[in-house]
């Protein structure tokens, strides 16, 4: 009915509510406007004490979509992700479990490695408070642009949150990166930088805003693949031993981003990672014109998981500033707000 009536951008608003657990194949949204997708909104609205206690979403939600294993027949224009958007405006996806992109790995040869939340080519989005977990990205914005991505807690995938294809003037803003260092069953990685990193900005990412977020690794967590119901025991499989993060921030090939405010901790350590450039907070790679600032960054370590790495590491790149990468100190920072005419639907 929604494919009927919202195909048109004057279309009115319509909400799909999800209660409880539903498994199947992947959901694609492809070429509609004004849509809202919503689970059952939490008693007082998304926790707020989150990000800070980023636990408290995940108890917080209800409404679960799941991918099957095997995922099926894929339509035109899905890879497998459990839900994407495509060619699509002001989509609004909320208060929602995401899960199993991965796969059950019931037998290993079954699965599709998939993302989580895949925005493609769209515009006007809003991904609000989402937990999203067991997939390879646990959210792509790839191309499309003036879409926000707010208070989501994105834990154990391969890659957290990744910005690519060239996405413009998003906004990324208080999400929780947690322990995105799981082990794939299959190395290669779909995107150009690796994996196993909480915010990956890449493939021509720019003007867009991080703000606020926290990339973190936390090792008395008992969510994602060592949580209940969930599939994956940790360093097991082809590429045993990965169970640690990479870079809690990684940019390749993205220019002219603002990413400030952001609390990035206990990154490192990936025995898969390159060496060099090696591990650690945050990671610049043929990026330039950055602005890196009043990033609170401890804990994180180089791949030896020893030496600490609690510094921007300009592998290649010019005209970054910021406190982050040798800078002044920092005193405040902020973002200029995005170049857009179109809003989300909250």
């Amino acid at each position: 009915m929604v494919a009927k009536t919202n195909s048109v951008s004057s279309a009115a608003t319509k909400t799909i509510t999800v209660q409880g657990r539903c498994v199947g194949r992947p959901v694609l949204i492809e070429g509609l406007f004004n849509v809202v997708i919503t689970g059952v909104t939490p008693s007082g609205g998304c926790p707020a004490d989150f990000p800070a206690n980023y636990k408290s979403l995940k108890a917080a939600l209800t409404s679960t979509i799941a991918r099957q294993d095997p995922p099926g027949t894929l339509r035109t224009g899905s890879n497998g992700e459990v839900i994407k958007v495509r060619n699509s405006s002001r989509v609004t996806i909320k208060f929602l479990n995401i899960r199993d992109g991965r796969g059950l790995a019931v037998n290993p040869s079954t699965i599709s490695h998939d993302d989580g939340l895949d925005f493609k080519t769209s515009q006007g989005g809003l991904i609000f408070c989402n937990c999203i977990t067991n997939n390879e990205e646990g959210i792509d914005v790839d191309a499309g642009s003036c879409n926000q991505v707010i208070q989501n807690l994105v834990i154990e995938n391969d890659n957290g949150i990744r910005a690519s294809g060239g996405t413009k003037s998003n906004i990324y803003r208080s999400n929780a990166s947690v322990n995105n260092g799981d082990t794939p069953f299959e190395s290669g990685a779909s995107d150009p930088s690796g994996r196993h990193d909480g915010l990956l900005i890449s493939q021509s990412a720019t003007l867009n805003n991080f703000e606020n977020n926290f990339m973190i690794f936390d090792s008395t967590s008992a969510m994602g693949c060592a949580g209940v119901g969930v599939p994956f025991t940790c360093c097991t499989g082809p590429m045993t031993g990965n169970c640690k993060t990479d870079d809690g921030l990684q940019l390749f090939g993205a220019n002219n981003n603002c990413i400030v405010n952001n609390t990035i901790t206990g990154n490192g350590g990936d025995p898969a990672a390159a060496d060099p450039p090696g591990t650690g907070a945050c990671e610049v790679v043929t990026s330039s014109n950055n602005k890196i600032d009043c990033n609170t960054m401890t804990g994180n370590v180089k791949k030896d998981m020893v030496t600490p790495s609690n510094n921007c590491r300009i592998i290649s790149g010019t005209g970054n500033t910021g406190s982050n990468v040798g800078g002044p100190a920092c005193t405040s920072a902020s973002c200029p707000a995005p170049s857009c005419t179109i809003t989300p639907i909250p």
